[in-house]
């Protein structure tokens, strides 16, 4: 019997370790996909943990060649390894390159990575339409973390309907 739904379970017990911190955990869950080393999200899944450990240079190597090409991530490693330079190219560069993935999303992702607060809310803001559960999930990352606390994120909370 061949469960399809494997993968994207797997993801989201993978996104709910990163969310509580549990970054080890994580990465155990990632390394042990029991699907193709391809797997859309294995890659992302595995560069978010090793993020989540701080080992930012192990994060580049993967997130680089992450074949979901969410570069908002590769962004943040870039920043997390003093490499601002590279983290800005990228954002210049990637949505020419890449038109799928040149929205507020992936640029909210780089602007938490340089830890600009004010880009970053800017991004989540415009992204709010995406609706409340994406935006609770969103919130809730890890790559938010900086965030919480903010005044201003608790009145996009308010105006979502979402609880603090």
């Amino acid at each position: 019997m061949h469960d399809s739904n494997l993968p994207l379970g797997r993801r989201r017990q993978i996104a709910d370790r990163l969310v509580r911190g549990e970054a080890v955990i994580a990465t155990s869950l990632a390394t042990e996909f029991r699907v193709s080393e391809d797997a859309i999200r294995r890659k992302e899944c595995l560069g978010r943990a090793r993020l989540g450990q701080g080992r930012a240079a192990e994060a580049i190597q993967i997130l680089a060649f992450s074949p979901t090409r969410n570069w908002g991530y590769l962004a943040i490693a870039y920043s997390r390894a003093g490499r601002r330079a590279e983290a800005e190219k990228l954002m210049a560069e990637a949505p020419a390159l890449d038109p799928d993935r040149r929205g507020d999303f992936q640029f909210a992702l780089a602007f938490a990575g340089l830890r600009d607060r004010d880009r970053t809310l800017e991004r989540l803001e415009r992204l709010a339409r995406v609706g409340p559960v994406r935006m609770g999930f969103t919130l809730n990352s890890p790559e938010f973390a900086f965030l919480r606390g903010d005044p201003r994120v608790k009145a996009l909370r308010n105006r979502l309907g979402l609880p603090e």
